[in-house]
């Protein structure tokens, strides 16, 4: 694997094991830039080839649980008083001007205090624990599946103005390729980050903390699948892990990735959040904040590279704003930089000579005057 250097390698796995000590869950618990071509878009279809092949051999974590089997217990008539005192929180709930942390609390109080009173009622009573479980989940799901609009990202929050520098900052580094966080390269990567990066990307289709989590799980459960592949063995070490993790995370960039990462640490069963989806969304959380601090002494890269790439990615997207804005099928970028260089030097250009005549015009303005005159007859 290349790196630039010792020092910005050792640098890089300092930052990585600075990240692993704040957001170490258990411990909280107990190449310059790349233009697109013929030749990346025929890669990115290859990537996708593989990575379906992938997706029909790993099936993601989905636990057994069954949302409709708890919709059809709640339709019951036993389940009325509980289906009731649902429905009245809810139209209060929405009633009701909170902060964020009311907010956080009312739904947790209430998503304790309606579990206690389906355990006492007559369709969850003779459950075991496996299906009560599975009820309290489903509960949990329509209570925020119903509350999404005003706790997703709510405006008493910060979560969508970090959601916009965060994407703009990852924007700037999609330039980045694994040497430079030192990921090991490996001919099946592709096919695997395309696959986590695919999962990642399927937060925001759903509205349940739980389901927001369970993508987490997956794209963080085929990226250990990938280190497991590499290395055979299951013994995977969070120096190796998270590298990878914020690769993905900055090659899919995903929208709203704060937001959807604080409504799962705010609603998400504190209970459940012990478990593995908690870990990895503890991780995803340590991920961000590794990339909210990026800098060209976080990687395997020197400064001028790192700022080479930058200035290119800055003016990349500055040309692809200014064909949206024209609503124009985008050109070469070959030829857009081109045409950007002589309209640039052509400005220059114009602005010399029109400098040059003034100077020209001011002196024979001044050799044509009375008092030029009479001063060279003197």
């Amino acid at each position: 694997m290349r790196r630039t250097s010792t020092t910005s390698s050792s640098k890089l796995h300092d930052a990585i094991q600075d990240i692993i000590s704040q957001f170490d869950p258990l411990k909280i618990s107990a190449s310059t830039s790349q233009l697109p071509d013929a030749t990346a878009a025929a890669r990115e279809a290859e990537e996708e080839r593989r990575a379906a092949e992938l997706r029909a051999k790993f099936e993601p974590e989905t636990d057994g649980f069954s949302y409709n089997e708890f919709l059809a217990q709640l339709r019951n008539p036993s389940a009325k008083p509980v289906a009731r005192t649902v429905k009245s929180f809810l139209t209060e709930f929405g009633r009701r001007p909170m902060t964020l942390a009311e907010q956080v609390r009312f739904v947790h109080d209430f998503l304790e205090f309606i579990g206690g009173k389906m355990r006492e009622c007559a369709e969850w009573q003779a459950m075991d624990e496996r299906e009560f479980d599975n009820a309290r989940e489903g509960m949990e799901k329509l209570v925020m599946n119903r509350l999404y609009s005003v706790c997703f990202s709510p405006t008493t929050s910060d979560d969508g103005d970090k959601d916009h520098v965060l994407r703009e900052k990852m924007s700037l580094f999609r330039w980045i390729r694994e040497e430079h966080l030192d990921v090991e390269p490996s001919p099946q990567n592709a096919a695997f980050l395309q696959f986590a990066k695919s999962e990642l990307l399927k937060m925001n289709n759903f509205k349940s903390p739980r389901d927001k989590a369970i993508c987490v799980l997956n794209c963080c459960t085929v990226i250990y699948a990938l280190l497991r592949n590499a290395q055979g063995s299951d013994d995977i070490g969070a120096d190796r892990f998270l590298p990878l993790l914020i690769y993905v995370v900055i090659t899919a960039n995903p929208p709203r990735l704060v937001s959807n990462i604080q409504y799962i640490m705010r609603f998400r069963s504190m209970e459940r959040m012990q478990g593995e989806a908690g870990y990895y969304v503890t991780n995803l959380q340590g991920a961000v904040a590794f990339i909210e601090t990026m800098d060209a002494s976080c990687l395997s890269i020197s400064q001028e590279e790192f700022d080479k790439s930058i200035e290119m990615t800055i003016w990349e997207i500055d040309i692809e704003k200014r064909a949206a804005d024209r609503q124009l099928p985008r050109r070469d970028p070959g030829t857009e930089r081109a045409q950007w260089l002589i309209d640039r030097s052509s400005d220059l250009a114009k602005s010399t000579l029109e400098k040059t005549n003034n100077f020209v015009g001011r002196l024979i303005s001044e050799f044509s005057s009375p008092g030029s005159e009479s001063g060279s007859g003197a």
